[in-house]
């Protein structure tokens, strides 16, 4: 008779499995907690800003543009707006709606160009983000 007490290899490796799944969030959620918060624009905020603003491009008939304000006119009778809204940059669709599109804003650029728009921003720690958007037909 072996009355010995112990834990088996199966059930060491099953409870050492659990630890490693919870140390694998646990290190994660650290990272994510850590980081720190710049205050300015974010890079991947940025890039989905710019993205969205080729689909209004890519849509549009008439682009016309003021000191803060950039207007889409499109095919379907549409007119969406971007303005900016404190800090940050909304969009807005036929003057209704508060889309937030881009935060921590010190200044926002529009230039126009025959078949596009050039759309600068500036963050809080003054970093430039600047970007070229083109369509096919001219936009005047």
């Amino acid at each position: 008779m072996n009355n010995e007490r112990g834990f088996t290899f199966l059930e060491m490796l099953v409870s050492l499995s659990i630890l490693m799944l919870i140390l694998t969030f646990v290190v994660g959620l650290l990272a994510i907690i850590k980081e720190p918060k710049s205050g300015g624009i974010n890079k991947l905020e940025w890039e989905v800003f710019i993205q969205q603003a080729k689909q209004e491009i890519y849509q549009s008939t008439h682009v016309t543009k003021n000191i803060t304000t950039l207007r889409f006119s499109k095919n379907n009778g549409e007119t969406v707006t971007y303005e900016t809204y404190g800090t940050s940059i909304r969009r807005r669709v036929n003057g209704a709606g508060h889309e937030i599109l881009l935060q921590n804003v010190n200044g926002v650029k529009y230039e126009m160009l025959i078949n596009g728009v050039v759309i600068e921003a500036i963050d809080k720690h003054n970093n430039v983000f600047k970007s070229q958007l083109f369509s096919v037909f001219p936009l005047g």
